[in-house]
C-alpha cells in the first residue's frame, strides 16, 4: 500500500502540470534526469510489474483480450470522429486532452500497450511471419532512427501516413544491414591479410 500510495501520488503530481519552461538544460526546457517524466513513467512500470509479476500469459486469453481489443476500437473511432482529443510527449511533458488529463494519462498508453501487445501475441501465431521477426531482430535501430526519418519526411512534404510509416520502420533497418554487412567485409579483409613479421 505504501508503494501503491507513492506511485500514484507521484502521477497525479505529474499530471497536474505541463511542461517545466523555467528550467533549462542544454537549450531544453526539461528537470534534471528527467525528474518529472519519472512520476508519470514509474506508475506505467508498476502497472506492469502488477499485471505480469504473478501470471505473465492472462493476456492470451479471451476474457481479457477481446474487451481490450474493442475498447481499443472504439478510442481509435472516437479519435478519428473528433469526440476526443488526446496527446502525449512524455520527453517534453506536454499533454493535451479533452478528457480529465489524469485519466487519459492513466488509462489510454496502458490500454494500447496491450493491445499491441495482443497483436503480438496474434502474430506470432501465424503460419506466415510478413518479415516481422526480420523486424523485430531490428527493434532498437528503428526506436533509435524513426524520429530522423519521420522528420525527413515531412521536410520532404510526404504527408501519407502508411509511407512515413514504411520509411520510418524500413529506412534505420537498412542502414542497420548495411553497416553490419560493411562490418562482417572489413573483418573478413583484416582477417585474410597475412600478419607482418
Amino acid at each position: 500500500m505504501i508503494h501503491l500510495s507513492i506511485i500514484i501520488g507521484g502521477f497525479l503530481l505529474g499530471t497536474s502540470y505541463q511542461q517545466v519552461t523555467w528550467m533549462h538544460i542544454n537549450g531544453f526546457s526539461m528537470m534534471p534526469w528527467n525528474a518529472d517524466t519519472v512520476l508519470i513513467t514509474a506508475f506505467y512500470t508498476y502497472l506492469g510489474y502488477l499485471g505480469f509479476s504473478k501470471n505473465l500469459r492472462w493476456l492470451e486469453r479471451a476474457a481479457a483480450n477481446i474487451p481490450i481489443m474493442i475498447l481499443a476500437g472504439l478510442v481509435i473511432f472516437l479519435r478519428i470522429k473528433r469526440k476526443f482529443s488526446f496527446h502525449l510527449s512524455l520527453k517534453s511533458h506536454l499533454m493535451h486532452t479533452s478528457l480529465p488529463v489524469w485519466l487519459a494519462v492513466a488509462a489510454i498508453p496502458v490500454l494500447f500497450s496491450l493491445t499491441v501487445m495482443i497483436i503480438a501475441y496474434y502474430t506470432s501465431k501465424m503460419p506466415f511471419k510478413l518479415g516481422l521477426p526480420f523486424i523485430g531482430r531490428h527493434t532498437l535501430s528503428v526506436m533509435y532512427g524513426h524520429k530522423l526519418f519521420l522528420d525527413l519526411c515531412l521536410m520532404m512534404g510526404v504527408k501519407n501516413l502508411g509511407i512515413r510509416l514504411a520509411v520510418g520502420v524500413l529506412a534505420p533497418i537498412f542502414i542497420h544491414v548495411m553497416i553490419q554487412h560493411l562490418f562482417i567485409l572489413t573483418k573478413k579483409e583484416a582477417g585474410t591479410k597475412v600478419p607482418v613479421k
